[in-house]
């Protein structure tokens, strides 16, 4: 059934952009597409327009994942959009080896990747799916982003063969890519400069993050009644193919110079804390409390405070020292001042010792020592 045609007048609104007359004046109202909530955009026809057409870009469907919508819905029972969409639905009960649940992050990051396989070749029944059409699903993907898809279509595979729905899997055959590490390692000194040239929150984020070698979402979630008979308990934080641990670290004297610092007049539960100079809501839902940080918004400030400085600008951008590096430089920092690769991997929550080796390894160049003299008189 065709859409009702709009009235005259009307006809050069873009889609969900309505009018409504009050006391004879015309207001302009916004109709989410997906709530169907309204909202008052002013008189302005000219500023109504542009608002309107900047929020149908961004919640409207476009692209590869208007395909997969449209695939999802012509698909059958046994064709591959659908049953994608029933492996997506049991993530939530999956386990990793040590039995805990997937992240919610984890989840969402692959049931993304899942509507983008589906979006592609989501018409086909799921016996019909080649090791081709894996390949050149995957080939339009850098390596990094590639081998993250492959692992998760290899797993929901695997499932399709449980429940008999294929004799084979099909990514078995698929070669994994190669990963370049392009971005650079940080140095003591720039890390030095980066935090005497930012704001007092900032310098205690790096502090605390070079002391305790933790991840960024650990920092932000860090809080004072985290402190316990003289240890900051850190629960950490689940990431994609990372199982998550608890550590209790005790706090020294230079760990609590820095946690001092972090008392400061701002009223907060965590230690990592800033007053905000606007309200950003999307960021509100995502906080305990409004003194909190997200995690970007360190990352954020950390690459501008980085390239202000003109730290590796001869670089491209993905190239440069980013804030993770922070994590690896304290574990190379703890490793000269004489600690254990054992307790390094204790402190960084690793649960193998060839992750830390990887950490410690990439940081400096190693020698092995060997001697050279023939004697061929």
């Amino acid at each position: 059934m065709s859409p009702r045609p709009r009235k005259k007048g009307r006809r050069d609104l873009p889609p969900n952009l309505y009018t409504t007359v009050s006391r004879g004046r015309t207001y302009y109202v916004y109709e989410h597409p997906q709530t169907r909530k309204r909202h008052g955009m002013g008189v302005d026809k000219a500023k109504a327009i542009q608002a309107a057409k900047i929020l149908n870009s961004r919640l409207m469907p476009t692209g590869r994942e208007a395909e997969t919508m449209a695939a999802a819905v012509l698909a059958g029972p046994d064709q591959i959009g659908t049953v994608l969409e029933r492996f997506a639905a049991t993530l939530p009960d999956r386990r990793n080896s040590q039995g805990n649940p997937m992240a919610a992050k984890t989840i969402h990051d692959y049931t993304n990747m899942l509507r983008e396989a589906a979006g592609q070749f989501g018409h086909l029944d799921a016996h019909e799916v080649t090791r081709r059409h894996i390949a050149e699903h995957l080939n339009q993907y850098p390596p990094r982003s590639s081998n993250s898809r492959r692992n998760v279509l290899r797993q929901a595979f695997a499932w399709m063969v449980a429940e008999g729905l294929r004799d084979d899997n099909p990514v078995e055959g698929t070669a994994t890519k190669t990963e370049v590490v392009q971005r650079q390692r940080l140095t003591l000194d720039e890390w030095r400069a980066i935090r005497d040239a930012g704001e007092p929150w900032f310098r205690n984020a790096l502090d605390l993050a070079l002391q305790t070698c933790q991840r960024r979402g650990d920092l932000v979630v860090m809080r004072f009644d985290h402190i316990e008979d003289g240890h900051l308990l850190v629960r950490q934080q689940k990431i994609a193919g990372k199982e998550a641990g608890n550590i209790r670290i005790a706090i020294g004297p230079e760990l609590q110079r820095v946690i001092d610092a972090c008392r400061d007049d701002v009223l907060s539960p965590f230690l990592i804390h800033r007053r905000p100079t606007r309200n950003r809501r999307d960021h509100q839902k995502r906080k305990e409390h409004w003194t909190q940080l997200v995690p970007e918004r360190l990352s954020r400030e950390f690459a501008r405070v980085r390239d202000r400085l003109g730290i590796r600008s001869e670089l491209p951008s993905r190239a440069r020292p980013s804030l993770h590096e922070v994590r690896a430089l304290g574990a190379d920092l703890y490793r000269q001042a004489g600690w254990s690769e054992d307790a390094v991997q204790r402190l960084l929550g690793h649960s193998s010792q060839a992750m830390t080796k990887v950490y410690l390894s990439r940081h400096r160049e190693t020698w092995v020592d060997a001697e050279a003299g023939l004697d061929v008189g």
